[in-house]
């Protein structure tokens, strides 16, 4: 999978509340049917056989569907299939090993990799990549001189996935690659190792032609944190591609310089709202007190309610300053619907003390979504202050404040796993009048 952009902290903060909130709004679900075990097997054993058949095109959609059905029953009869005198055989047995994952297939694997067709040899070096087999990090950083593009580009993705700094140099050289997806995945590489000795290359890749190696140079260049990067970081909060000025922002917060705090304050009006909000959470990693007010400006006048809420996580973030909680205060207190959810959300993935009390307010807020989200955050924060409040939210009206009362009550009391509270007022009554004080 080609990698264009990975959230910030505070989106991913975001993503993971959201989805928090979805799940304990749902109603309980009952469980989807699964195939039944036996049809599976007599399945498994069909297609096994199929590995045998005369025809090339069904031997060659066995491997594939064994593969994705990834029953470890097949792993002996796919190995043997790396002989198979076709190809596209001998590629999707390859691949479907890779899938499966077991140890026992790295070897073969290793084998097939001085397989005679490129598209064999690409298959079995993603396998690889999949089984983070070590043993085969020479025979990739080898794979990376190939003269099969592919092959080249799965050697590249599997050194990714599997991690070993014996592939800096060879990845640094990779960077020159003629075909684009080698030089994204060495990008990847040093975003995930962390590589210091590959700044100045990644710096260059920031002018590659290919925009998700560009991105790919910025996230790397951020997670390394060099500040030999940050003017060129700057440039690149032009460039014509959205993924990238957002990428760029992230990055020159994760370097955490002052001297972009103009520049991203600029960024905030980007046409792009993905490109605010990277600003945003680039701003309040620098703890820029001067973005404050800017972020203010933006919450206000941006029509985009998700937006707003990746807004208001930094303004109450940047250093907890008292302008931006009274500023978010009263928009939990006396501004429109949404607002008030958004605000709720990002009170609690900041998780300051100081937002219990508006929280413990908006317990009592006439929107249910409002007094949900509001108890959830309460759960984030682990304030003792609001239990008794949460115990008596169990009464609310609506099933969503109750289940976000009960489970902010089981995250502060730290009573994660006693199924018997459940959402129960009197229990939890009970429960708190023994334990108060302990």
């Amino acid at each position: 999978m080609l990698i264009a952009y990975s959230p910030g902290d505070w989106q991913m903060k975001v993503l993971q509340i959201l989805g928090l909130m979805v799940l304990l709004s749902l109603a309980p679900c009952s469980a989807l049917g699964q195939e039944n075990s036996d049809e599976k097997e007599t399945k498994v054993a069909k297609l096994i056989q199929d590995l045998k058949n005369e025809n090339e095109r069904t031997r060659s959609n066995a491997a594939r569907t064994l593969g994705e059905m990834a029953d470890k029953t097949a792993l002996k009869p796919l190995i043997e299939a790396l002989e198979d005198k076709s190809i596209s055989v001998r590629a999707n047995a390859a691949e479907a090993l890779g899938k499966i994952g077991e140890k026992e297939a790295e070897e073969p694997l290793r084998g097939v990799m001085k397989d005679e067709d490129g598209k064999v040899r690409a298959a079995a070096a993603c396998a690889l990549g999949y089984l983070h087999d070590k043993a085969a990090v020479e025979i990739l950083i080898e794979a990376l001189k190939d003269q099969d593009k592919n092959v080249r580009f799965r050697a590249a993705e599997a050194l990714y996935h599997i991690g070993d700094t014996r592939a800096v140099e060879a990845l640094i050289e990779a960077l020159k690659d003629e075909y684009w997806p080698v030089r994204m995945w060495a990008a990847d590489f040093f975003y995930r190792m962390n590589v210091k000795s590959a700044v100045a290359p990644l710096i260059k890749a920031l002018k590659d032609l290919n925009r998700s190696v560009r991105s790919s140079a910025a996230r790397a260049l951020g997670r390394i944190g060099d500040k030999e990067a940050v003017m060129p970081l700057i440039d690149m909060l032009r460039d014509r591609e959205w993924t990238i000025r957002m990428n760029a922002a992230q990055s020159l917060g994760l370097i955490g310089d002052k001297r972009v705090v103009d520049t991203l304050i600029i960024s905030l009006q980007d046409k792009e709202k993905f490109v605010q909000r990277a600003a945003a959470e680039a701003l309040t990693r620098i703890n820029a007190q001067e973005a404050v007010a800017p972020l203010t400006k933006l919450w206000q006048s941006n029509p985009d309610s998700r937006t707003r809420l990746h807004v208001a996580v930094p303004l109450a973030g940047i250093g907890g300053n008292e302008d931006a909680f009274n500023f978010l205060f009263k928009i939990l207190k006396e501004g429109q619907l949404d607002r008030r959810e958004y605000v709720a959300i990002a009170l609690g993935i900041i998780g300051n003390k100081k937002a219990t009390e508006p929280l413990i307010q908006a317990l009592k807020d006439d929107s249910r979504f409002v007094r949900f989200r509001a108890a959830v955050s309460l759960g984030m924060i682990k304030d003792e202050r609001a239990i008794e409040p949460l115990i008596e939210a169990l009464l609310d009206s609506c099933p969503g404040p109750r289940s976000g009362a009960a489970y902010a009550l089981r995250q502060i009391t730290d009573q994660k796993y006693d199924i018997e509270l459940g959402h129960e007022h009197a229990k939890w009554q009970e429960w708190w009048e023994k334990n108060k004080g302990k």
